[in-house]
Formats: C-alpha cells, sequence, structure tokens
C-alpha cells in the first residue's frame, strides 16, 4: 500500500479542500467535529493560516490527515490540533506516520516539545498515544494533557 503525505499550502484551493477534509472526517472525533466548531469554515481558515496540515492519500483519496500549531517559540511547544484516520486504514501505521512528521516539522523548528489533548473515555488514543512515546502530563476532569519530549 503506497501512501503520500502531503503537506498543505497556504492556498485558495488547499482551505476548500480542508473544509471537505474537516466535514468528511467530522465523524471520526467524539462530538463530531462539526458540533465542536459550529463555523468549520472559519476554524479551516484558522487552521491553514496558523498550523501545518498535512494529508495522507492514497490513490487521490484523503485517508487521513493531522494538524499542528509549530508557534509558541517561547515554550518550544508544539501543539497536535487534530489528528484521524479512516476506520478502514486504522492498524496500518498511518497515524504513527502523521505523529512522526508532526514531531519532524516540530523538531525542524525547534520545538523542544510536543503536547495534544485527548478525551479520557478515547481509550483507543490514548494507548495508540502511549505506544508512540507521549507521557500524561494533566488531568482534568474530561481530557488528558499528553506531551514527548523531542529529542535535539
Amino acid at each position: 500500500m503506497v501512501v503520500n503525505y502531503t503537506k498543505l499550502e497556504n492556498t485558495n484551493h488547499n482551505l476548500a479542500l480542508l473544509k471537505d477534509i474537516l466535514k468528511g472526517f467530522s465523524e471520526r472525533f467524539s462530538p463530531p467535529l462539526v458540533e465542536m466548531k459550529p463555523d468549520i469554515d472559519n476554524f479551516a481558515l484558522q487552521l491553514i493560516n496558523n498550523a501545518v496540515v498535512v494529508v495522507a492519500n492514497q490513490r487521490n483519496a484523503i485517508i487521513g490527515f493531522i494538524a499542528i500549531y509549530i508557534n509558541d517559540y517561547k515554550t518550544k511547544t508544539a501543539f497536535i490540533s487534530l489528528i484521524a484516520v479512516k476506520s478502514d486504514y486504522q492498524g496500518r501505521n498511518i497515524g504513527k506516520q502523521l505523529l512522526s512528521i508532526a514531531e519532524r516539522y516540530s523538531h525542524q523548528n525547534n520545538m523542544a516539545f510536543i503536547r495534544l489533548e485527548v478525551k479520557q473515555k478515547n481509550k483507543r488514543a490514548i494507548e495508540f498515544y502511549h505506544r508512540n512515546g507521549y507521557l500524561e502530563i494533566k488531568e482534568t476532569e474530561s481530557s488528558l494533557l499528553l506531551e514527548k519530549v523531542l529529542l535535539k
């Protein structure tokens, strides 16, 4: 299975594509992304302008994506805003590759840490992050803040 990973540059075409991706992957999140971010068009604009968005595609079909903010130069901490892989493609290292790409971009931009927030009830995702070196640094009533130290 050949999977291509592409960074979305800030263009009008990619903004429209990102809107479609967010809507198409909405149900992969709990609650659905369109409920968490009712103004999905504005959220897509925010991501394309301020985040690094990488899509995984196979045969011209988008099967996963990651959005990461790499702009906190004070604490040198990157933050994964979203990551999703279509259910048919889970367990095929696509999520792992997306994480690796995000970590590489973060490291290249002199980030020392990479963080993400995950719902406590999302046990499968928590196990996935633990397997990939992310540790819990904070717990709230409903979520965990996980972090990985990026080696120099």
